[in-house]
């Protein structure tokens, strides 16, 4: 099975538009039962890093997910290269509270 991360230009607070007008790109996202012929070639290796706080919340994110460090690592920068380039044409990022619907706006520093 693959995994997918899907990102739109449509308001998450919006319905998805079903006349085809949204534009959504699909990463594809392999886990750990992802069947070798499905996952994406490796086009570079590297070796990084992480201060300690870092590497305790890669941990829970494996314990929480279920996907390897090399799955989260691809999931997070594909997140944030979206995140950066929305925010460089002057957009937020909201996270709307489940409960009450409280709207805040995430900064990346």
């Amino acid at each position: 099975m693959v995994d997918r991360l899907l990102v739109c230009d449509y308001q998450l607070s919006d319905p998805e538009p079903t006349d085809g007008s949204a534009t959504c790109a699909r990463y594809a996202m392999p886990s750990e039962s992802t069947p070798p012929q499905a996952r994406q070639i490796v086009s570079e290796r590297i070796t990084v890093g992480l201060v300690p706080r870092v590497s305790e919340q890669l941990q829970r994110l494996q314990e929480r997910t279920g996907f390897s460090k090399t799955d989260l690592v691809n999931r997070a920068i594909t997140l944030y290269e979206y995140v950066e380039a929305e925010a460089s044409k002057g957009n937020d990022l909201l996270i709307r509270q489940k409960d009450n619907g409280e709207l805040f706006i995430v900064k990346i520093l």
